[in-house]
């Protein structure tokens, strides 16, 4: 039960920012939702939090989910704040819960497909993007358990990355979550 006090106290306490961080990330307001309830229950579970902190890391916390989920469902479209107006430039557009989870779904088959080649064709390479892009681990993490120079492991890290974007980049723009794909036409 503590628990649930303590998120209600955090909810009353910022949401109202935390909405208006996000919205002006996304334009999308049911999106925004999700990220700050994703935020809030995260930070809830946090320990040790120094209370004059609280604020700016929900906020800091709040922006970067906003802009994973941008990058993740949404094709392109930015938004930016000026005066007092907001302003969503379309580049593509924000689609509906549905096509949002099909998208996912594509996104989750075709990563699955992508580690699953990678470990076939260079085990260290699959090492690494598991490390940084599966368990989030921190670069310097990654290197030290595969026993390498943190700009060895950053060199590996860029030939797995053009590797991917070679065999795999057709597919990613299809979906629309990349927009060319120069490493193909080599």
């Amino acid at each position: 039960m503590q628990d649930n006090e303590k998120i209600k106290e955090i909810y009353d306490k910022h949401w109202k920012r935390l909405m208006r961080t996000a919205y002006r990330e996304l334009g999308d307001y049911d999106m925004s939702q999700d990220v700050v309830q994703d935020v809030l229950l995260k930070f809830a579970m946090m320990t040790n939090v120094d209370s004059s902190k609280e604020q700016g890391l929900l906020v800091s916390m709040v922006k970067n989910k906003a802009r994973d989920y941008r990058r993740k469902y949404c094709k392109g479209n930015t938004v930016s704040m000026s005066g007092e107006e907001l302003e969503l430039e379309k580049h593509g557009n924000f689609g509906g819960l549905e096509e949002r989870h099909g998208l996912e779904y594509d996104c989750e088959e075709l990563g699955s497909r992508v580690f699953q080649e990678l470990k076939k064709k260079n085990i260290v390479w699959y090492e690494i993007m598991a490390g940084l892009y599966i368990y989030r681990d921190e670069p310097e993490t990654v290197a030290e358990r595969l026993g390498m120079s943190l700009p060895h492991m950053r060199t590996s890290l860029s030939r797995a990355r053009a590797w991917v974007r070679r065999k795999f980049g057709k597919e990613y723009q299809e979906m629309g979550i990349i927009s060319d794909n120069p490493e193909s036409k080599k």
